[in-house]
């Protein structure tokens, strides 16, 4: 039997990117230069209560696991963080690229969902706890080194197409006037260009959104099939926002290459968990 003992990720890279922490029994992930900003943690499969193919830290709501067992999940995730459960804001993520800045007064009940697509929040509150939900997509963490705000995002292809990762930043500059030379972006544990196989039909947008004299590196062409770069992509993105290129930090480690530890859409056959991200100012 797989354990959180045995987790030994493989990596695109030997750079030292992440801390895998353990807490309580429960395994997570956090990115070594946002740590001394935020408090975070990315949650792998290990620690939770949940069964089958959603074994066993499975942190999604409309995946069709037992609502009890992911709600338990969620309280055992969050004290293996020393959150409070009664902080958490969760997103309702629909591959939108609506942001929704968070305050005191839109916490309701615990895993209280909001009504409208949501895959991205920005708080500037101290006890608000921000969270957003994956298996391959990409998940992006916004923190000011100034320690005004925090953001965090959902990028799927759709998000990333639409631009989701400049949105968020023109949020967070127009609400709480940061300054993008001051924000640190980690680009979370997603697909790989390796892995992320795509269509014709995504090409095109690709190529119609993306004009290739500025954004080089992004679409390959081998195996007969070609692959998207959603790292590099939205790296692009980032950048063409006014972030500092050593203020991005990408990811090395694959969610489909690691399916073992990690869920994801494209390696699971059938129904499958998520894992969370979960963010909130020092």
């Amino acid at each position: 039997m797989m354990t959180y003992k045995n987790i030994k990720f493989i990596k695109k890279n030997n750079e030292d990117i992440f801390d895998l922490e353990i807490n309580e029994g429960v395994p997570f992930l956090v990115f070594k230069d946002l740590k001394k900003y935020v408090n975070l943690g990315f949650s792998t499969k290990f620690g939770g209560v949940s069964e089958g193919n959603f074994d066993s830290m499975n942190l999604g709501l409309k995946r069709g696991d037992d609502i009890e067992r992911v709600k338990k999940n969620f309280e055992i995730f969050l004290s293996s963080l020393k959150m409070k459960k009664e902080n958490l804001y969760i997103s309702n993520q629909t591959h939108s690229t609506n942001i929704k800045i968070v305050r005191q007064k839109d916490k309701k009940n615990f895993l209280y969902m909001p009504e409208n697509p949501i895959d991205g929040l920005i708080t500037s509150e101290k006890d608000i706890i921000l969270a957003t939900f994956y298996a391959d997509c990409v998940p992006l963490i916004f923190v000011d080194k100034n320690k005004t705000c925090i953001g965090l995002s959902h990028a799927g292809w759709r998000g990333t197409v639409g631009k989701i990762a400049s949105k968020t930043i023109e949020k967070m500059i127009k609400f709480f006037k940061v300054n993008p030379k001051n924000l640190l972006v980690g680009i979370g544990p997603s697909i790989c260009m390796k892995c992320y196989e795509i269509g014709a039909d995504l090409v095109e947008k690709i190529n119609k959104n993306f004009p290739k004299s500025q954004y080089k590196n992004i679409l390959f062409f081998f195996d007969n099939k070609w692959h998207l770069d959603l790292w590099e992509l939205n790296k692009l993105i980032l950048l063409e926002s006014g972030i500092l290129e050593e203020n991005i930090i990408t990811t090395n480690i694959c969610t489909f290459e690691n399916s073992e530890y990690l869920f994801s859409h494209r390696k699971s056959p059938t129904k499958h968990g998520n894992m969370g991200a979960f963010l909130s100012l020092k």
